[in-house]
């Protein structure tokens, strides 16, 4: 079922919601975007962009998995914000409840926040391409994850790009745990509860509010570890 009402444009799904290559994608001029995709197998697919403007967000939740191509950008360029939520019904779906951003794919927020989540029983990794925001706020990037956060890059691309705001990070299964998460923000409020390692690269300063791994005493001091390079002071 669709939908378009002056101010803002949805879809909601019983299955999958589609985003289809090549095309021109979903856009509005000062409204809010919303893709909802229920059922337990129910996803988000993402191969082409979703935008809107001024003051409008974008919201993307899927009852099992949200998928972006390298073409599946999402940007809300104004002050509305982006929030995806993956596993938001906690039965196990098909394609792993999770949150998969290739490499090259955007979310950009303009100005507003970035809220990616999967929580709940069955919850896989949010695997991040590139989140952006000029957003000054200490919660200008909020990244919560009962499995892992991935690094979709190889290389050493930017994962996390929000120059005067804060990182916030709560996740399970590890942090950048076999390949660092590469940023450029402000301030680090980040915690790991579970199993593996939290590793970030900061390109400059950046100021620690809460950098914790809480991972039980294995007598092994390569798992539970914490590595915070930066290329300016800490």
């Amino acid at each position: 079922m669709t939908g378009r009402r002056r101010g803002f444009w949805w879809m909601l799904a019983g299955i999958v919601i589609a985003v289809a290559a090549g095309a021109s994608g979903i856009s509005a001029v000062d409204g809010n975007v919303t893709l909802d995709a229920n059922g337990q197998n129910a996803d988000v697919v993402l191969q082409a962009p979703v935008a809107t403007t001024l003051l409008g967000g974008v919201t993307i939740t899927a009852d099992d998995s949200v998928t972006m191509t390298a073409d599946g950008d999402v940007t809300a360029s104004g002050t509305g914000g982006v929030s995806v939520t993956a596993n938001a019904a906690t039965t196990a779906g098909d394609t792993g409840d999770k949150i998969q951003m290739a490499d090259g794919a955007v979310i950009d927020a303009g100005a507003g926040t970035i809220l990616l989540q999967v929580a709940g029983a069955n919850s896989g990794d949010i695997t991040l391409g590139l989140l952006k925001t000029t957003n000054a706020g200490v919660a200008a990037v909020t990244i919560t994850a009962d499995a892992g956060v991935v690094d979709a890059d190889a290389g050493t691309g930017l994962d996390v790009d929000a120059p005067s705001g804060r990182l916030v990070i709560d996740a399970a299964t590890g942090i950048g745990s076999a390949n660092a998460l590469e940023t450029t923000v402000a301030s680090l409020d980040v915690e790991n509860s579970t199993s593996n390692n939290i590793q970030i690269v900061e390109t400059d300063d950046v100021s620690v509010i809460k950098l914790a791994n809480s991972v039980a005493d294995d007598t092994n001091a390569a798992t539970g570890a914490i590595s915070l390079t930066a290329g300016g002071t800490i």
